[in-house]
């Protein structure tokens, strides 16, 4: 019997862990993503070496390699967020509550970018039931028209 329980509850990690999205890859150097790379690493985002118009983001030991979310933008560690290459990165980046409240919002949603509520600088990204809060880059809006950040005379 627990045989049966144990395997059962194995199957459904294990297909839980296979289910894909566009912007998980599950650290296997087959698909992009460096082999371990968020093994020992704190959850956050990290340099994407080999592909500056993207960054790896670590969630629970899992790599996930997420595109930013316009062209032309790259991602920038010191602010950490994807902006305009040319434009101003700040000396340091801002630090966050080392506890982030839970938020509810991506629960039983699609995985894709969401308008984020009464602030278009910023907009949600779900990933598997999960809430992520992304900034745009400096100067721009967050436009459900195109699902990215824009100059706010684009939008």
């Amino acid at each position: 019997m627990c045989r049966m329980i144990l395997t059962a509850g194995l199957c459904l990690i294990i297909a839980s862990l296979a289910r894909t999205t566009s912007a998980s890859c599950i650290s296997t150097s087959t698909n992009g993503c460096p082999a371990g790379f968020c093994t020992g690493r704190t959850d956050g985002n990290y340099i994407n070496a080999a592909n500056p118009n993207s960054f790896y983001q670590c969630s629970n030991q899992l790599t996930y390699s997420t595109p930013c979310p316009a062209s032309g933008l790259v991602y920038r560690a010191p602010c950490d967020c994807c902006d305009y290459p040319n434009n101003p990165c700040p000396a340091t980046k801002t630090t966050s509550p080392t506890t982030t409240p839970y938020d509810p919002y991506c629960q039983n949603k699609q995985d894709g970018y969401y308008c984020y509520t009464n602030d278009y600088s910023k907009y949600y990204w779900c990933v598997g039931g999960r809430t992520y809060i992304m900034p745009c880059p400096q100067g721009t809006i967050f436009t459900p028209k195109v699902n990215n950040c824009v100059r706010p005379e684009n939008a």
